[in-house]
Formats: C-alpha cells, structure tokens, sequence
C-alpha cells in the first residue's frame, strides 16, 4: 500500500473496509472496536516468560495497526 496521507491514515485499509458482522441477525460493517475485540479475547494459555509474552501483544498490536495498512500481515520476501 502507498503511504497514507495524513487525512486518510483512520481509514480502514480497503482489504478490510469491507468485512461484516452480524449482529442481532443484521450484517454491518466491522469496525476498528470490533477487530480489537476479536483480538483481545485471544490469550497465551498458562504462563509464559516476560519476552514472550512481550512478543505477543508485539504481534497482536501489529494485527489492530493492519486494520489500516494490511501489508503489515504480509512478507514481501519471496
């Protein structure tokens, strides 16, 4: 994706823009607060050490910033 402009940074990237939940047997679209949910009900099962754990709200963080730049998600190595 090109570099946002600054007025279109809060814009959902196109890849998501147009996913849907259903709620209450009505489609919408999802928003920002919606992928945050889905991520914040995901967790580490047990214990684990401070840098993984550190890790892992490392790649959630970058998975709720790929809301707006799906490339994020994406290796450009081939």
């Amino acid at each position: 994706m090109a570099f946002k402009t600054v007025e279109s940074i809060l814009e959902p990237d196109p890849r998501f823009a147009d996913l849907c939940v259903v709620e209450n047997g009505q489609a919408r679209r999802m928003t920002l607060a919606d992928h945050h949910k889905a991520l914040a009900n995901i967790g580490l099962a047990g214990t684990a050490p401070t840098d993984v754990l550190a890790a892992y709200d490392r790649a959630r963080n970058t998975i709720i910033y790929a809301f707006f730049d799906y490339d994020l998600l994406i290796s450009t190595e081939s």
